[in-house]
């Protein structure tokens, strides 16, 4: 049963959202990161957000009676204030801290972009890397091996929550690799 619906996620990854992951591809590369890290960074972040980039966590849409959209949408007017405080989890890395929160809605306001705008949080995730995970970041621009970049992200950076995530992730990783790589 788990490999079906490892097949079938693949699957619909690889069916729904190209253009969606095309983008992201160019935009990781266009930060420096190699072809197998850009591939282990899409394949950590589908499984947390899907690649969506407005993405609120789904308990916290029923807590708060509000869709991802919605939730986005009164942020970014401020009439929802409590962003930086919920916990709920956000974005692409469904960031959820005060401290993770904030520098959303800092660079969001600095840059006059949505805080579920995903060229920003692809800056905050680059910059994250910089200055909290330098052996990751090293790894993801000269590493050579899909699976150990992917292994890479999922120990240090977005953790897996058991096995099959793992598992998940990898052959995720994989598959972007060897959809999107220059052959």
């Amino acid at each position: 049963m788990k490999a079906l619906t490892l097949a079938l996620l693949i699957s619909l990854v690889a069916f729904s959202t190209s253009v969606t992951v095309k983008e992201y591809w160019n935009l990781f590369k266009s930060k420096g990161l190699n072809e197998y890290g850009t591939a282990a960074m899409l394949g950590n972040i589908f499984p947390v957000s899907g690649l969506l980039s407005n993405l609120l966590q789904a308990s916290y849409r029923r807590k708060l009676n509000l869709t991802s959209e919605e939730y986005t949408r009164r942020t970014d007017l401020g009439t929802y204030t409590q962003f930086t405080t919920d916990k709920a989890g956000y974005g692409l890395c469904q960031w959820s801290t005060t401290e993770k929160k904030t520098v959303i809605l800092n660079k969001s306001k600095e840059l006059k972009v949505s805080v579920g705008d995903h060229k920003m949080q692809v800056d905050i995730i680059m910059a994250e890397l910089a200055s909290q995970f330098p052996d990751l970041l090293n790894t993801l621009k000269t590493g050579t091996d899909v699976e150990k970049a992917c292994i890479a992200v999922y120990e240090s950076y977005l953790p897996a929550k058991d096995d099959a995530g793992k598992m998940m992730r990898r052959a995720l990783s994989k598959q972007y690799y060897d959809k999107y790589h220059t052959k």
